[in-house]
C-alpha cells in the first residue's frame, strides 16, 4: 500500500511530462524551472497535496509536542523511585520528563518546573554507583539558567564541584550564593547550605585555591566527552574540514575522474589522513532514537541526555551539543513538527544545505567547496528529475508554513503556498532544495556505526565537502569510518604522491557480483567502474569469474549436494532473482549456465524445484531470526532474570528448529561460497549462544568464517569482526567445558582463539588505529 507521499509523487509523474522536464532543463535557470513545473503539477492533484501538507504541519502530534501530563506523570514517578533507592530508574523518568517539558512555557510549567527537574537528575546521578559528578553538574548548570533563584540549583552545583575535586573557590562562590538566596526568599531550611559554606571554607583555608576548570561549572563543555561547543560551533561554520597538518592530501583534476582527492606526498600504509565533520547532516529514524543530533555520538548510554527546549524530537549527548544545533532551532520552523520525521531524510537534508549554503555566502571556503560539487543535471532520467523535482517543491513548500508558523518571516501562510515554488518572502527557493537533492544523491555520504555497514543501519545522510572529493573503487585503497558524525579516513596500502584516495561508494567486491555493482553505480553515480576488482571479475580467468558468481550464485546444475570430484562451479539463473532468495540484494538475469563447466539450468527445475524451496529457506530464516529478536528486545520487569533466561532458551530452541531447516534447503541448492549460507551459519551461532552452547554456535561461527574469506578480501572488516566473534565464543566454549574435556582440548579452543583474535587485530587496526 502507497504511502500519502508516494501517492502524491506518483500523482505529480503523471501530471508532468518528460519533454516539459527537457524543455526546463535547457533554460537558463533550470533547477527554477524544473521544480516549477513540478510544483504546477503538484497542484493539479487535487486534495493529494492540501492532505499531505496538513499532516506534514499538524499539530499537537504525539512524539513531537510538550506534554505537561506526561511530564507530571514521570515527575511523580521519578520522585517515588528516587524514595526507593532506584536511583538510575528515577534518573531516566526525570530524563523522560525533560524532554517533553516546554522550558519556555509561561508560568511554573516551564523554565521553573524544569529547573527542579534537572535539579532532581542531578541528585540522582550524585547517588549513582560510580557517582556521576561531572554531569550532575552540567544538570546544576542547566537548572540556574532556566532559573537563576533556584537556590538548590545553585547548591546541587557547589556540592557535585566539590565531590569532583574542582574548583574550591567556584564551589564555595556556588555555595554561598544558594545560602544567600535562600535567605532572601526567607527559607528555614538552610542546614544543608550553611554546612556546606562551612567545609568549603574550611576547605579553601587548607589548600590554594583552584582555577576553575570549566568542567562542571560551564555549559560550553561536553560532560559525555564528544565535542566542545566552540568545535560544534567551528564545525557548524564550515571552519573545520582537514584536521591533520601538513599538506598530506591534495585536489586535482584527473582525466575521465573530474575533480578528486589525491596524496600529497607518500602516504604509509595505516596511516590517518583526513578528519572531517559535516557541512549538514540529517538523521534517519534510527539516527533520532540512538544519535545526538548534533554530532551524532550514540546516546543509548548517556546517562544524563540533553532535549530541545522546546519539544522532544531532538536529544542531544550534552548542552553543548544542543547549544551548537544550529538546525533545530527551539521555536524555529522544525521544532515541534511531524514535517522533519515524516519527509524522507533526503528532503530534510536538502533543505538544511540550501539555507546553510545561503546563510555561509560566498566568502566560506567550506560552502564554495560544496556549490563546487557536482549534481548530475544533465544525466539524470527525466522521471527521476521529476520525482526529485517534485520532493524538492513539496519540501520548500513545507518549510514555508512552519517558517511563518514559527514566526520567522512575515505574511500569510496561504499566499506563500500559493507562491509555490519562487519562495516569496523566503530566503531559499525550490531550486536551491532541488540544486541540493542532487548534490546529496551524488556527494552525500551514509553515517553508520562502525560494526554496522548495512543501509538499513544508516544513522543519517551527511555531506563532507573533502570526503566527497574522494572517488570509488570496489577495492578501496582506504578505509572510511566515523567516530559519532565525525568522518575518518585511514590508508590501507601505501600511496605515492598524486595518487588517489579510493573508498567504495557501495558494496564492496563480495557484497555483490560484478553485474549488481555495475547496475548500481550507473543507475547511482553515472559511471561504469573500471576498478581492478571489477577488470578481474570481468575478465577470463576462471577464478575470478568463480569468485564473482559463487557470493550469490547456485551449485553447478551436475552436481549433487556434494561428493568429490563433481564440478564446483556455480551458476546464477536466467531469470531475476528477488533480494533474499539467493542474495541479500536482488539479482539481476545471469546466464544460466555453469561458470565452469558450462551445464544449464533448466527453467523447469528453477521455477519448479529450487525457487520453492529457496521461499521456503528464506521463510523459515525470517521467522527464526525475527523470534528471537522479539525475545531479546522483550524485558519483561515482573519475572525474575532466572524465568527470563528460561524464556530466552525456549525461543532459542524454536529458532534452532527453524535455521535448521532453512540451512537444509539451502545447502542443497546454494553454492558452498554463498553468503547466504554464511548468514545462515551466523544465526544458528547467535541462537545456540542464545541456548547456552558455546561449543556449537562456536562450529557455525567457523562455516560462517570460511564462506567470509572467500567473499572478500583479507583486508576486510567483515571478516575482522567475525573472526572477533569465534574468538570470543572459542573462549567461552573452553570457560564451560565440562569435566570430562582434557585440558589439550581446552587449550587448543584457547589457542584457536588467540589465534583469530590476532589476524582480526591486525586488519582492524589498519582501518580503525592502535585503540581498534
Amino acid at each position: 500500500m502507497q504511502s500519502p507521499l508516494e501517492m502524491l509523487l506518483e500523482a505529480i509523474k503523471q501530471h508532468c511530462s518528460p519533454g516539459e522536464v527537457e524543455a526546463a532543463r535547457d533554460t537558463d535557470a533550470p533547477f527554477s524551472a524544473i521544480t516549477a513545473a513540478a510544483w504546477r503539477a503538484a497542484q493539479s492533484t487535487g486534495p493529494l497535496l492540501s492532505d499531505l501538507l496538513a499532516v506534514l504541519m499538524q499539530s499537537g502530534v504525539q512524539g513531537c509536542m510538550a506534554d505537561a501530563e506526561h511530564v507530571a506523570s514521570c515527575k511523580q514517578r521519578g520522585a517515588a523511585a528516587f524514595s526507593r533507592g532506584q536511583h538510575r530508574q528515577a534518573a531516566a523518568l526525570f530524563s523522560e520528563a525533560l524532554r517533553f517539558c516546554d522550558e519556555a512555557a509561561a508560568g511554573p510549567s516551564g523554565a521553573q518546573l524544569a529547573a527542579r527537574l534537572y535539579c532532581n537528575r542531578a541528585l540522582c546521578l550524585m547517588r549513582l554507583q560510580p557517582p556521576r559528578l561531572a554531569a550532575a553538574a552540567q544538570d546544576a548548570s542547566a537548572a540556574i539558567i532556566c532559573d537563576p533563584c533556584f537556590a538548590k540549583g545553585w547548591y546541587r552545583r557547589a556540592a557535585a564541584i566539590h565531590a569532583l575535586g574542582g574548583s574550591t573557590a567556584a564551589a564555595l562562590a556556588d555555595a554561598q550564593h544558594a545560602l544567600q538566596l535562600l535567605r532572601e526568599q526567607g527559607s528555614n531550611d538552610t542546614a544543608q547550605a550553611e554546612a556546606l559554606v562551612s567545609e568549603l571554607q574550611a576547605a579553601a583555608g587548607r589548600a590554594p585555591a583552584l582555577a576553575p576548570s570549566g568542567e562542571a561549572g560551564s555549559t560550553t563543555a561536553c560532560t559525555n566527552g564528544h565535542a566542545t561547543q566552540a568545535e560544534i560551533v567551528g564545525a557548524a561554520a564550515g571552519l573545520q574540514r582537514m584536521s591533520l597538518a601538513g599538506e598530506q592530501l591534495a585536489i586535482t583534476e584527473a582525466e575521465g575522474a573530474g575533480r578528486c582527492l589525491v596524496a600529497g606526498q607518500e602516504l604509509p600504509a595505516g596511516s590517518e589522513v583526513l578528519r572531517e565533520r559535516p557541512f549538514v547532516h540529517a538523521l534517519t529514524k534510527l539516527g533520532r532514537r540512538s544519535a545526538c543530533s548534533t554530532c551524532m555520538a550514540p546516546i543509548v548510554d548517556v546517562v544524563a541526555p540533553f532535549y530541545c527546549r522546546r519539544c522532544p524530537v531532538a536529544t542531544y549527548c550534552s548542552a553543548a551539543c544542543r547549544d551548537g544545533d544550529v538546525s533545530h532551532l527551539p521555536g524555529g520552523p522544525e521544532c515541534g513538527s511531524p514535517w522533519p520525521v515524516l519527509l524522507p531524510v533526503e528532503a530534510v537534508a536538502a533543505l538544511r544545505l540550501a539555507r546553510h549554503l545561503r546563510a555561509a555566502g560566498a566568502d566560506s571556503a567550506a560552502s564554495s567547496q560544496v556549490a563546487a560539487l557536482g549534481t548530475h543535471l544533465s544525466q539524470l532520467p527525466a522521471e527521476d528529475l521529476v520525482e526529485l523535482a517534485a520532493l524538492a517543491a513539496l519540501a520548500h513548500a513545507t518549510w514555508q508554513l512552519a517558517a511563518a508558523e514559527a514566526g520567522q518571516e512575515a505574511g500569510d501562510a496561504d499566499q506563500q503556498l500559493a507562491a509555490g515554488a519562487d519562495g516569496v518572502g523566503e530566503d531559499i527557493t525550490a531550486g536551491e532544495v532541488l540544486e541540493a537533492l542532487c548534490r546529496l544523491r551524488i556527494n552525500g555520504l551514509a553515517v553508520v556505526p562502525t560494526e554496522r555497514r548495512g543501509i538499513e543501519d544508516r544513522l543519517a545522510l551527511a555531506l563532507y565537502p573533502v570526503g566527497s572529493l574522494m572517488n570509488h573503487s570496489c577495492l578501496p585503497n582506504v578505509a572510511t569510518r566515523f567516530e559519532g558524525g565525525a568522518l575518518v579516513v585511514r590508508t590501507l596500502e601505501a600511496l605515492a604522491p598524486d595518487e588517489p584516495l579510493l573508498h567504495c561508494y557501495g558494496p564492496q567486491a563480495g557484497e555483490m557480483t560484478v553485474a549488481q555493482r555495475q547496475a548500481m553505480l550507473a543507475q547511482q553515480y553515472f559511471f561504469t567502474c573500471h576498478c581492478r576488482a571489477c577488470s578481474a571479475a570481468g575478465g577470463s580467468d576462471a577464478q575470478q569469474v568463480l569468485a564473482d558468481i559463487a557470493p550469490g550464485g547456485l551449485r553447478c546444475p551436475a552436481s549433487s549436494s556434494g561428493g568429490a570430484g563433481q564440478c564446483e562451479g556455480a551458476v546464477l539463473p536466467a531469470e531475476a532473482v528477488p533480494a533474499g532468495l539467493l542474495h541479500r540484494y536482488a539479482l539481476p538475469p545471469g546466464s544460466g549456465a555453469c561458470c565452469a563447466c558450462g551445464a544449464a539450468l533448466s527453467t523447469q527445475h528453477w521455477q519448479q524445484v529450487v525457487l520453492p524451496d529457496l521461499q521456503a529457506a528464506t521463510d523459515a530464516y525470517a521467522d527464526a531470526t525475527a523470534a528471537l529478536q522479539q525475545q531479546e528486545r522483550r524485558r519483561d520487569a515482573t519475572i525474575s532474570q532466572r524465568e527470563q533466561a528460561a524464556a530466552m532458551a525456549a525461543s532459542a530452541t524454536q529458532a534452532i528448529r527453524g535455521l535448521r531447516q532453512c540451512l537444509r534447503l539451502r545447502q542443497q541448492h546454494l553454492h558452498p561460497q554463498n553468503l547466504l549460507l554464511g548468514a545462515t551459519h551466523d544465526a544458528l551461532a547467535h541462537a545456540w549462544h542464545a541456548a547456552g552452547n558455546p561449543q556449537a554456535a562456536a562450529q557455525h561461527l567457523r562455516h560462517s568464517l570460511a564462506v567470509l574469506l572467500h567473499a572478500f578480501p583479507p583486508s576486510s572488516t567483515a571478516v575482522a569482526f567475525q573472526r572477533r566473534q569465534l574468538a570470543h565464543m572459542l573462549r567461552l566454549a573452553a570457560a564451560g567445558a565440562g569435566p570430562g574435556s582434557s585440558a589439550t582440548a581446552v587449550e587448543d579452543l584457547l589457542a584457536e582463539a588467540r589465534a583469530e583474535d590476532e589476524a582480526a587485530e591486525a586488519v582492524l587496526q589498519a582501518h580503525f588505529g592502535p585503540s581498534a
